[in-house]
């Protein structure tokens, strides 16, 4: 008997690639899929032994709480930032920090192990990287969305103020939602670098060639982020989005679609919502972060990620 499940979870099919055992090929039984047994894993601690021998549980099981707990997530900013309330009245401050510190707690719980880590000696090859690399995508993009969301439709609290109020700026609660809104923006920046990071190691390698789009939303957003602020780092998601043209045709008019963006921002022509207030202008005055800044630094071993496809 299935789970019950709250309005929240989220129903995601996981796939996993591995040998099959002799004796599964030769049975007529059924057995259970990959899915149903890392269904069955994760309600239970660590160290339970898997019904299937060869499964690498931690790494399984690992891949399969982290996915699902982001995609519950992504099931809230669904459910809260995008409704007609929300688009009319602003997101309710209790709403965006619950959903901050959701991220949050899925970083310290999770990312160290499905991302990319900062330093990884053992070998690595295009699986990895690529399985990797979305992994760690797709939880800096969430921190996008949010930016996003709140540049769109802003702070309920604070919009209820300005529309009746012709100092907007002078209530007790602006500064502590201003911090609030400087925090998203940062985290937001630091995932579009960290993502543009990725991508520059993956171009590089000629990975996105063969990646079936796993990085593809990721790297539009990210672009699209980091041309709106008119970040030079948005090259790397051009590149990215242009190497993934060999086999999307359309990722070439997405990549000068940023492109043009990017012009647009550093001739300062972008405009910005609700977020203006805690970003400085786009132009080619801003103070550039390299991909290569400490903080950012993404460590892969040169001599097996040398081996990605490098044709045409």
């Amino acid at each position: 008997m299935p789970h019950a499940r709250d309005d929240d979870d989220y129903d995601i099919d996981f796939y996993t690639v591995g040998p099959v055992p002799p004796d599964v090929v030769e049975s007529q039984a059924q057995t259970p899929s990959v899915r149903e047994q890392l269904e069955f894993l994760v309600r239970f601690e660590q160290g339970v032994t898997p019904v299937l021998p060869h499964m690498d549980v931690s790494s399984s099981q690992g891949y399969y709480r982290s996915a699902h707990a982001l995609a519950r997530i992504a099931r809230q900013m669904s459910r809260q930032l995008w409704r007609p309330a929300t688009e009319s009245d602003g997101i309710p401050l209790e709403v965006l920090m619950n959903l901050m510190t959701s991220l949050n707690e899925w970083k310290d719980e999770h990312l160290q192990r499905v991302g990319v880590p900062s330093n990884f000696a053992a070998e690595w090859d295009f699986v990895s990287a690529v399985s990797a690399c979305a992994s760690d995508a797709t939880y800096h993009i969430m921190w996008i969305v949010i930016f996003n969301a709140v540049d769109d439709f802003g702070i309920r609290e604070h919009n209820d103020v300005a529309r009746t109020s012709s100092s907007p700026t002078e209530f007790p609660g602006y500064q502590t939602i201003e911090t609030i809104k400087k925090k998203i923006s940062d985290d937001a920046l630091h995932g579009a670098l960290r993502i543009a990071g990725l991508a520059g190691v993956l171009t590089t390698n000629g990975y996105l060639r063969l990646d079936s789009a796993v990085m593809h939303v990721s790297i539009i957003q990210a672009g699209t982020l980091l041309a709106r602020l008119g970040r030079p780092e948005v090259e790397n998601c051009i590149k990215g989005l242009n190497q993934y043209s060999y086999a999307y045709e359309e990722c070439a008019e997405q990549a000068a679609d940023i492109a043009r963006q990017y012009n647009q921002a550093v001739s300062g022509e972008s405009e910005l919502g609700y977020m203006a207030s805690v970003l400085s202008r786009p132009g080619p005055i801003a103070e550039p972060m390299t991909i290569t800044d400490p903080s950012m630094a993404i460590h892969f071993n040169p001599t097996t990620l040398a081996g990605g496809y490098r044709g045409r």
